[in-house]
């Protein structure tokens, strides 16, 4: 399970558009615990999310759209799913997760978890009976 500042990073998005995608759309494999914990996806849920960023980046389709078609496209057989007899949508599942492999070690890497909550209290300060 990746959090979403290192799925963020592999999928070349900023965090926000991730967070937002997430919040907003029921992706298969995001595991959402409670309001405060930072959501974790599978790699089912990271596929799912490329194939969304690219429906939305190369052809406009619209977010909610997008998420339906992907969801699908990952769950069908042979990753092909026909939507009329002219056209068909495949997704090359190898080349896919090859590169977000590679991307993930370097995300990994170099991702920061960002802090939750409130910060904690400076020890100087309670020492010196300040607030």
């Amino acid at each position: 399970m990746y959090d979403i500042a290192v799925a963020s990073l592999a999928l070349g998005v900023e965090r926000k558009w991730l967070d937002n995608l997430l919040s907003q759309h029921d992706i298969p494999g995001v595991e959402h615990v409670a309001r405060g914990v930072t959501r974790k996806l599978s790699t089912r849920a990271l596929v799912t999310a490329a194939a969304v960023r690219d429906l939305q980046r190369r052809l406009g389709v619209p977010a909610g759209r997008a998420v339906e078609l992907a969801a699908h496209v990952v769950a069908a057989s042979h990753h092909r799913v026909e939507l009329s007899p002219a056209l068909t949508i495949h997704l090359d599942l190898t080349t896919l997760e090859r590169d977000l492999e590679r991307r993930l070690v370097h995300a990994m890497e170099t991702a920061v978890p960002r802090r939750r909550g409130r910060p904690a209290a400076d020890r100087h300060q309670r020492r010196r009976g300040t607030p």
